[in-house]
């Protein structure tokens, strides 16, 4: 009965069980937003701050193996381990993608990249949110004829990966 009541069963994933899920939820608000029948960039460019602020909280968690133990080392449950790898593609590639005419969308996808920069664990998540940057690049290279724009994108490129590259 325990188990019973830890656990709800149900057609739709839901928060409480499924880190991964509110990552793209607010993805899903982000491009929403950005579609040109709606066209709110400034929704946009706040789900990408609050995807940062999130993607922070998640990266100080340990990883997880997926294992589930007693006290007393037994093993009692296993569940595929939520990677921090997963959880950036789960909060920031469809956003991109939807950010193809949107030059201060990619400015803000890379100014968040480097403002988690510091504050990563290990060579996992860095090498996460660098190929994020990486990806934003080449998404920037393709847009903006304004050279405003495309000084400032480098920029904002250069700061990230500056604060990415291996030590």
């Amino acid at each position: 009965m325990t188990i019973h009541n830890a656990v709800t069963i149900g057609q739709h994933r839901t928060l409480e069980q499924d880190a991964e899920f509110a990552f793209a939820q607010l993805s899903e608000i982000a491009i929403r937003a950005l579609s040109p029948a709606i066209n709110d960039t400034y929704t946009g460019l706040s789900s990408i701050d609050w995807l940062g602020d999130a993607l922070r909280m998640f990266g100080a968690f340990p990883a997880s193996d997926g294992v589930w133990q007693t006290s007393r080392g037994k093993v009692r449950l296993l569940v595929p381990p939520l990677r921090f790898t997963s959880v950036v593609r789960a909060a920031f590639d469809l956003i991109r993608q939807a950010a193809a005419d949107h030059p201060a969308v990619c400015l803000r996808l890379l100014q968040t990249c480097a403002r988690l920069a510091p504050q990563l664990r290990d060579d996992e998540q860095r090498r996460a949110i660098l190929h994020e940057v990486e990806a934003a690049r080449e998404a920037a290279a393709r847009m903006s004829d304004a050279r405003i724009d495309r000084n400032t994108l480098k920029e904002a490129y250069r700061l990230a990966y500056d604060r990415l590259e291996p030590h």
